[in-house]
């Protein structure tokens, strides 16, 4: 990532979204993960006003959620996502960081996720006590 650059700029192709987005962010120092997000789709026009954005979040939060990752499980009685108990038994940890990175870089982008988690993960993020 070029250090003088005013933007951070993700380029990611449609066929291998996840994939391209995840790689870019970690070839990134923190602090070039605080500059204003441009993204572009590969092999497309379009210049990012904020749609690119918005779509590449919703298109990675999406498939990290609900594809063939194995990070979450839905549990249709609260109707919400959980950590998946096999990926937290696996190597797990990393895929977690980037998750959790998308979440974050979207949230200082002005970016509102439809994240579908249980009130409890909010309260430990925000360091308030849980229930008992």
């Amino acid at each position: 990532a070029d250090a003088a650059a005013p933007f951070l700029v993700l380029r990611v192709r449609r066929a291998s979204l996840v994939e391209d987005a995840l790689e870019s962010l970690a070839g990134n120092t923190p602090l070039s993960l605080l500059k204003p997000l441009r993204v572009v789709f590969v092999g497309e026009e379009g210049i990012d006003a904020g749609g690119l954005r918005k779509e590449l979040f919703q298109l990675l939060i999406e498939a990290l959620f609900t594809g063939g990752y194995g990070l979450f499980v839905w549990n249709e009685e609260v109707r919400c996502f959980w950590f998946s108990r096999d990926s937290l038994a696996q190597e797990g940890a990393a895929d977690y960081l980037l998750v959790g990175l998308v979440v974050g870089l979207a949230i200082h982008n002005g970016i509102i996720l439809d994240l579908k988690v249980p009130t409890l993960l909010f309260s430990q993020l925000l360091g308030e006590p849980s229930a008992s």
